[in-house]
């Protein structure tokens, strides 16, 4: 006698026979009866008063007792292998066994046939027959290895990453025709199993060869310039030529595949990734060509290209999900903030305006070589003064004066004044240490405008963005965004890197066509399914006869 949590019930088991009888009762006596199975093993009751009967055929069977129709019902089905004999199901902390009810598949047929009465449905109700009747789990064991659970999935997307059956091969190439995958390279999509299970398929059916193909030919490239653009004299001028050319040929390599992108959709070319794609690609290759041309470069061109290279060396980790996943925050903050940090640079650019017209300099353009006493931002003026002292420590007359240079006087330019401003957001304020508090009345509005930019700016704003800063993660800190990151770098292998009939399955026709040689393929069955199947597969009718 097993006794339900709320003791309203009681699971009895009496054995009758060769079998057993599965009882309910309650305060009036036996509520239903239901035979069971016999060579019973042991039985134990679940957290949901759900019943657990193990047969000694190591199968488990789930009753559960529904209280509205007083009927015991056989929810769950569940076969183990021996060797969990004594661990695997010694005990049961609640439901969590998701096969569905073992009579259901045996009603699948009479359903087919119920909805196949009904005149108003339409051809999609044939696909939605198949997705609606297969919401089951199923658990597979395999008999001669260690027990494993498998979870089987359906994802019910018809002809979300399928091509017109007719094309035009050079049409294709210059101009790629797009499907539901490549127009739903969204967060909201992936917050679902259906966009992983899809994201995943493509990734190891094509994705991560070609990404890797992709990635060697970008090691090699980045190694040839760096190598030619590294200062030793280990190299020759004949080495170093050599490897800028192959540098210009993976540059322009790389630069067709972009040229094709920006063809395809001028307006989706214009993301973050895309631009440091082609800035990283035009900097070396035009570097290269001139550097072999006129044999010279400035040092800031190679200092650059390198940067951008060797930043987009980084930028291919974010395929992978322990790198993506912080991509995708540091892409996503930025777009959330971007406008806080628009009204941030005005807010600076203002008071850089603000302090350039009150501390420049009478003389703009040759302030550092015109003295100008009367001029208390002169740069002269700004100096640091030395006195000279004799050996007893008596000041002399003569003194001495710092020869000032263009960094005495920050804002003696706006665009210098930019700068002072922001190493004063920095903390450093050596730009604004040389004017000494005074009564003037230039001197008052200085300090003011010192005050007003510390509390607004350095205190007030600054911890509002760093607050922003962590909403915004905490909007982005998910795997949907990292899968959306991954499936538009899918995308673009898809499009631009797989040729015209690679991105044609053609697994499906192969299965139909094994299945008609087999006799399996019958069209009577669920004739108008087939019929949009075979439509959706481009298989007329006399490639599958009539049976």
């Amino acid at each position: 006698m097993l006794e339900f949590k709320d003791k309203k019930y009681h699971w009895r088991i009496l054995k009758e026979g060769n079998g057993y009888v599965l009882s309910v009762l309650d305060s009036n006596g036996v509520s239903c009866s239901k035979k069971v199975i016999p060579r019973l093993r042991n039985f134990e009751i679940l957290g949901n008063n759900a019943l657990v009967i193990r047969l000694d055929n190591y199968q488990l069977i789930i009753f559960e007792y529904d209280h509205d129709n007083k009927e015991i019902k056989g929810k769950y089905y569940f076969k183990v292998e021996p060797l969990f004999e004594s661990s695997f199901i010694n005990k049961f902390s609640g439901n969590i066994l998701p096969i569905t009810d073992i009579n259901t598949v045996g009603n699948f047929d009479d359903d087919y046939d119920d909805d196949d009465d009904d005149d108003d449905d339409d051809d999609d109700d044939y696909i939605y027959y198949i997705f609606r009747r297969l919401r089951f789990v199923s658990i597979y064991f395999d008999e001669k290895r260690i027990a494993k659970q498998c979870i089987i999935f359906i994802v019910p997307y018809i002809n979300y990453s399928s091509y017109p059956s007719k094309y035009n091969w050079w049409k294709e190439i210059i101009y790629p025709p797009s499907n539901n995958f490549i127009k739903t390279c969204k967060k909201e999509f992936y917050t679902n199993w259906n966009g992983e299970a899809v994201i995943d398929f493509k990734w190891k059916k094509f994705g991560r060869l070609y990404y890797f193909i992709i990635w060697l030919i970008f090691i090699a490239f980045l190694i040839c310039f760096t190598i030619a653009s590294y200062p030793t004299n280990s190299l020759s001028q004949e080495i170093r030529i050599k490897l800028y050319k192959t540098s210009i040929a993976f540059g322009f390599f790389h630069l067709i595949f972009e040229l094709r992108q920006f063809i395809w959709s001028p307006k989706k070319y214009l993301n973050i990734w895309n631009v440091f794609d082609l800035s990283a690609y035009l900097s070396v290759t035009i570097t290269s060509i001139y550097l072999i041309k006129y044999d010279n470069v400035p040092d800031w061109a190679l200092s650059v290209s390198c940067l951008l290279l060797d930043l987009k060396f980084l930028l291919f980790f974010r395929i992978f999900e322990y790198f993506g996943i912080y991509f995708a925050i540091i892409i996503g903050v930025a777009k959330r903030i971007f406008s806080f940090l628009i009204m941030l640079a005005i807010i600076i650019a203002s008071f850089a305006h603000a302090f350039f017209l009150l501390l420049h300099p009478q003389e703009f353009i040759n302030s550092v070589n015109v003295p100008n006493s009367n001029d208390p931002n002169n740069p002269w003026t700004l100096s640091n003064t030395f006195i000279q002292v004799d050996e007893n420590g008596n000041t002399l007359n003569q003194t001495f004066i710092q020869v000032p240079d263009e960094n005495t006087n920050l804002f003696y330019s706006y665009p210098t004044s930019l700068l002072a401003i922001y190493l004063f957001l920095t903390g450093d304020q050596n730009s604004l240490s040389l004017w000494t508090p005074k009564n003037a009345t230039e001197n008052t509005v200085l300090f003011l405008l010192m005050v007003i930019f510390s509390f607004l700016i350095v205190i007030y704003l600054m911890n509002l963005f760093i607050g922003l800063h962590n909403m915004a993660i905490e909007e982005d800190n998910n795997k949907a965004s990292y899968l959306a990151q991954k499936a538009e770098a899918i995308a673009e292998i898809e499009l631009f890197y797989l040729l015209p009939f690679q991105r044609r399955v053609v697994e499906a026709r192969t299965y139909i066509n094994k299945a008609k040689e087999k006799g399996d393929w019958k069209k009577k069955d669920w004739r108008e399914m087939k019929d949009k199947i075979l439509k959706l597969l481009g298989m007329e009718d006399k490639d599958i006869e009539e049976d």
